[in-house]
């Protein structure tokens, strides 16, 4: 069973919900778990510019701040950090309209 969507976060992206079926399964596999945990642990550290609010991309200051919360052991944060990079640009091509 997938996780609930996230009504306010389609919202913040001006996303519409009906692009998302309301029982797509969300598979993640192990190995990209922490990854995606930071990622999604780093959702209000976007940046927006103009009024358009095209997104710039993530904060990396908070980056180290946010993988110690989540428990990510040094040894594996640089993969986690490319990762991440991997993800922003994706949400930033869908976000954007540059697909």
């Amino acid at each position: 069973m997938g996780s609930p969507i996230d009504r306010e976060a389609f919202a913040a992206f001006n996303l519409p919900l009906d692009d998302v079926p309301a029982d797509a399964p969300l598979e993640i596999w192990p190995e990209n778990a922490p990854t995606v945990i930071v990622f999604s642990a780093m959702s209000t550290q976007w940046t927006k510019s103009g009024f358009s609010g095209r997104l710039e991309g993530l904060r990396y200051d908070a980056l180290p701040v946010v993988m110690r919360y989540c428990g990510i052991p040094p040894s594996e944060r640089s993969a986690v950090f490319f990762g991440v990079r991997l993800m922003e640009r994706a949400t930033m091509e869908v976000i954007n309209g540059q697909y």
